[in-house]
């Protein structure tokens, strides 16, 4: 108990933190559906780490997967941000895995597709090195906005329309 009130603490003093420096707050609440509000919210790693990286063992688990995923991908030097999205940015106690958008300039896109056939192959690695789906876009826009819609299923699950669109979160590389 006294853990989860730590982390609580935590995560307003992050957010008080980042208001104070004339930010908003990067990571709002989640709504009484347990998403994100429509957006992308831009954050640091650490807030990510404080609101969606704690709480039970397999949100630690994968979070730790996410930070290591990320040192691989400042690696290339090619991306700019990553997009986070799917159900770790949801209430959902124990996702199955992360959902990642790489955001990479047009150019650098067109010389990783000429070696489409390995990046599916590193996909795969990808997915059971890390438990992360990865996608690669060149707009922000395009990917990040796609995620932003939720499946009629999990509409209906979570009470709010099929139309509805939920939040996702921006972290710069």
């Amino acid at each position: 108990m006294e853990r989860a009130q730590d982390e609580i603490r935590d995560v307003a003093w992050a957010r008080v933190a980042r208001y104070a420096r004339g930010g908003q707050v990067a990571i709002p609440n989640l709504t009484s559906a347990g998403l994100l509000p429509t957006g992308i919210h831009l954050a640091t790693l650490h807030e990510v780490e404080l609101t969606f990286g704690r709480g039970t063992d397999t949100r630690i688990r994968l979070y730790e997967n996410l930070r290591a995923f990320l040192e691989l991908a400042r690696s290339f030097q090619m991306f700019t941000s990553i997009v986070i999205d799917g159900s770790f940015v949801t209430n959902e106690p124990d996702p199955s895995d992360v959902d990642v958008v790489l955001i990479l300039p047009g150019p650098q896109l067109k010389r990783l597709m000429k070696h489409s056939d390995y990046l599916k192959l590193e996909n795969a690695a990808i997915r059971e090195r890390f438990a992360i789906d990865l996608f690669i876009d060149p707009d922000l826009e395009g990917m990040a906005t796609f995620f932003q819609r939720l499946k009629i299923e999990d509409a209906l699950q979570r009470g709010v329309p099929p139309r509805h669109l939920r939040g996702v979160v921006q972290v710069a590389l």
